[in-house]
């Protein structure tokens, strides 16, 4: 895996964004937890901040609180619970 990381390293000198360089990582094979692990080394990035990254090189949210509030409103809605609850 080196010599592929010494290959992100080159794109982030290049001017490439984590964002681009996640989804590069993806069409290189990496799975989305080696990928993660990658963009939070190289741009010294938190969990979450590399998980929003995931999320939004996926389609899957725009952010993570978006991601989470969707989560929230589908269990609410599987569950029937009762708005007066929040």
């Amino acid at each position: 895996m080196q010599s592929n990381v010494n290959k992100y390293i080159m794109l982030k000198e290049n001017g490439f964004d984590s964002l681009s360089i996640y989804v590069e990582t993806v069409k290189d094979g990496l799975s989305s937890i080696e990928s993660i692990k990658l963009i939070r080394d190289l741009f010294a990035l938190s969990l979450p901040e590399a998980k929003e990254i995931m999320l939004k090189a996926t389609g899957i949210a725009h952010s993570l609180n978006d991601h989470q509030s969707n989560i929230f409103s589908s269990l609410k809605d599987e569950l029937e619970i009762d708005e007066s609850i929040e």
